[in-house]
């Protein structure tokens, strides 16, 4: 079982959100750390979505019931102990793995991604700085460079 347990006042902002807005707030609350930096990237993440032009963006809540629901619960369930967990058979991966985090994640909590990197012998992690759950949005750019050259190489066979 992961040793740190995430809060559940994020998760559960993002499930009870009703409104577009109140989904924003919840989603930039719960992936972005209260910096400067991060709310920028925050806000820059949600005016790419408004300008897209492929297709129309689906900015929509999800509902959350009945699929949401049981997502919620799932998550919740996942940090308690259970004989013969996912969690607990990590070592017995032997493929490479590309563990990425935010230095400051409070739906993941980021020390769960050294639990990662200790239990998988063949791991390699990268921790993005001054970002939280929504790194891969904050550092977009970087995080595709790092996954093709996680790719691309065979340092980690």
């Amino acid at each position: 079982m992961p040793q740190e347990q995430a809060p559940p006042v994020f998760i559960t902002r993002l499930a009870t959100a009703v409104t577009l807005e109140e989904g924003r707030e919840a989603l930039k609350y719960s992936c972005f750390p209260e910096t400067d930096t991060a709310m920028a990237a925050a806000d820059a993440y949600w005016k790419r979505l408004n300008q897209r032009s492929v297709e129309p963006p689906a900015l929509e809540l999800l509902p959350m019931e009945p699929n949401g629901g049981r997502q919620v619960a799932a998550i919740m369930d996942a940090d308690q102990p259970q004989p013969n967990s996912s969690f607990d058979r990590l070592g017995e991966l032997k493929m490479p793995v590309l563990v990425l985090n935010g230095d400051n994640d409070v739906l993941v909590p980021t020390s769960r991604s050294w639990e990662l990197l200790k239990m998988i012998e063949n791991a390699q992690l990268i921790i993005y700085p001054r970002s939280g759950h929504g790194f891969i949005w904050h550092y977009a750019t970087r995080v595709g460079e790092d996954v093709n050259r996680f790719l691309s190489s065979t340092d980690f066979e």
